[in-house]
């Protein structure tokens, strides 16, 4: 698998919150995918993913109590992150299976 490289990302990633000590950092890639992960050595381990915003973090929320990782504390909010859950409920089993698939590819699990 190809790494995520800078020329894959539209702008920079942004820091949204904490996981323990480590900042969780968001990156939106030029094809709209939003990918929430946080700092490893090496790379990025990848904890969620979605179409928007909050359904990536939704995905990361399902997926750190799948592995048992500490809860994020979310800093960066605002009102476009609050979505209603009967507006992606369909999605998200797809977007929880494409960031299993993330994590696998790139050794997270």
């Amino acid at each position: 698998m190809e790494k995520l490289e800078d020329k894959h990302l539209d702008g920079p990633a942004i820091k949204v919150g904490m996981q323990g000590k480590k900042s969780v950092l968001q990156y939106r890639t030029k094809g709209g995918l939003y990918i929430v992960g946080v700092p490893k050595i090496g790379g990025m381990e990848m904890l969620g993913s979605g179409p928007h915003r909050a359904v990536a973090r939704i995905s990361a929320e399902k997926t750190i109590a799948k592995t048992g990782g500490e809860d994020i504390v979310w800093s960066e909010l605002s009102k476009a992150d609050h979505v209603p859950s009967e507006h992606y409920e369909f999605i998200l089993p797809e977007y929880e299976a494409l960031t299993i698939r993330l994590r696998v590819l790139n050794g997270d699990e």
